[in-house]
């Protein structure tokens, strides 16, 4: 398997690490506020989505160089 038929999770720059950690805790903040209201399928799939997103964003902005 050659690297350009890879799938790449972590993004490999500071600017889509960012950008994917801003969507992650906003969609963390609107599917929590769903949930409060009661407990729903879809807002507890987008929590956990969102801090899967969350999770590769840091591990981008850990590992990736200033680019």
């Amino acid at each position: 398997m050659s690297s350009t038929d890879r799938w790449h999770v972590v993004p490999r720059s500071r600017v889509v690490s960012v950008c994917l950690l801003i969507a992650g805790v906003l969609t963390l903040i609107s599917s929590g506020s769903q949930l409060a209201d009661g407990v729903a399928a879809l807002p507890l799939v987008a929590a956990v989505l969102a801090v899967v997103v969350i999770g590769f964003s840091l591990v981008g902005l850990v590992r990736s160089p200033a680019r």
